[in-house]
């Protein structure tokens, strides 16, 4: 099978006609029943607290801060810390948060008191936050100075029908005589955590339509996409859902949606052409059609995309492009009739870097563990499942190590839910989230 390269902004769109002619025929989540009806919830860590300016003599000042969430009383974060102007102090708090937007809300005190303690209120600030993220808490006073709060906050919004019941242990391990292996009921959620400061928005199960607005509100507020991936509800008509992971970031992004190869090919062009670079790609099948949808991000690097590759080629392609300094920086599998088809982004890079591939879930896990679990010289940065015959296989990313990580097994909602929690109290965040089945 013959693939579409797209190297540079110099190389030429070549046309595979043998592509082109396969895809042609083609804490606590409210779990709630509808995606429109989702809500998210999480917590706010209070990171650092930094002083831009301070007013009293040889600009030192004594602080007291204290912040909270919604009509909750402020928890005292900072008492008697004496900082001076252009100044920061940790802070290592975090709070739950029950719904969100979330209004966060802090007092500044400063020490007034010539003899002794005297507390005075100087300022107050409050900030709504919609979601997870990076956000600052401005608190300024003509008589006192001037501080930032850092916020980072996390929340996990997930949409649609209660997950099915568990199948029991003996149920999903059992292998009758001449049938396959009994597989597990409802969907479930797997993926990898990376240790990070930075808040995360998790997204999942909303239609096209809330989902774009809400990627768009939380653009607004400096939150991006770091991955997106799409699924369809259970049976012959079942509506097509989105997930995504959100972090604050500086550069601008563009998503185009739903698009055909041809115009998909001309988006990329046109957003090349702005030195916008395609760092997230989900294609999926929508009847006949094998569409795409893509997040472009600011950048000027070399980058490469090849789409449709049977496997023995897109690793022949890997090889080549990892010996040049190229990356890999998104991956899809999906099937083209009956065979299993690869798609990647690549983007210049450097460091370690490994592809592991056709791997059971209890391989993979092992491989990881064996590999020092993020203590190695790589890391696991996105997985994708397929099956092959009558097994589940599991292809992973690699990617230079950069702390701790955890490999997630898949769970259903409400144990993925829980183990969100679980993991973001740990300091660990989502960057890279997985589904199955894949549709």
């Amino acid at each position: 099978m013959r693939s579409h390269s797209v190297p540079t902004v110099a190389h030429p769109v070549r046309r595979p006609a043998l592509l082109l002619a396969l895809l042609t025929p083609f804490a606590a989540i409210a779990l709630l029943g509808l995606p429109g009806e989702a809500r998210a919830d999480g917590r706010v860590a209070f990171t650092k607290m930094s002083v831009e300016h301070c007013d009293k003599v040889f600009s030192v000042c004594t602080w007291k801060l204290g912040c909270g969430v919604g009509s909750a009383a402020a928890t005292e974060l900072v008492s008697g810390a004496k900082m001076g102007t252009a100044t920061s102090a940790p802070l290592d708090k975090a709070l739950s948060v029950p719904q969100f937007p979330a209004s966060v809300h802090c007092t500044l005190s400063i020490d007034d008191g010539w003899i002794g303690t005297t507390w005075k209120k100087v300022a107050d600030g409050t900030l709504e936050v919609p979601a997870g993220g990076d956000y600052e808490i401005e608190l300024a006073s003509s008589g006192a100075g001037t501080v930032k709060v850092h916020v980072a906050a996390d929340s996990l919004e997930m949409a649609g029908p209660a997950p099915a019941p568990a199948v029991p242990a003996a149920v999903a391990t059992a292998k009758p005589k001449g049938k396959a292996p009994a597989k597990a009921a409802g969907r479930q959620w797997y993926g990898v955590f990376h240790a990070g400061q930075q808040g995360e928005a998790v997204i999942i199960g909303l239609e096209w339509a809330p989902f774009k607005a809400r990627f768009d509100a939380l653009a607004a507020k400096g939150v991006k996409a770091l991955h997106l991936i799409s699924y369809r509800e259970p049976g012959k008509d079942g509506k097509r859902l989105w997930a995504g992971i959100f972090r604050s970031a500086e550069e601008e992004q563009t998503v185009v949606s739903g698009l055909e190869w041809e115009p998909f090919v001309a988006k990329w062009k046109e957003q090349n052409g702005k030195n916008k670079r395609l760092i997230d790609m989900v294609t999926y099948d929508d009847g006949k059609k094998r569409l795409f949808t893509g997040v472009f991000q600011d950048g000027s690097d070399p980058y490469s995309l090849w789409v449709g590759m049977e496997r023995h080629a897109f690793f022949a392609k890997w090889n080549e492009l990892s010996a040049g300094g190229m990356r890999l920086v998104d991956l899809s599998t999906y099937r083209a009739g009956k065979n299993l088809v690869y798609s990647g982004v690549f983007r210049s890079g450097v460091g370690t870097y490994g592809l592991w591939t056709a791997l059971t879930w209890d391989a993979l896990a092992a491989k990881w563990k064996e590999a020092g679990s993020g203590s190695g010289s790589t890391e696991l940065a996105q997985l994708q499942s397929y099956e092959e015959g009558n097994k589940r296989l599991f292809d992973a990313v690699l990617r230079n190590n950069t702390g701790a990580e955890q490999l997630q097994a898949p769970l259903d909602a409400s144990a993925f839910a829980a183990k969100w929690n679980e993991q973001v109290g740990k300091g660990l965040r989502l960057i890279d989230l997985e589904t199955l089945p894949e549709e």
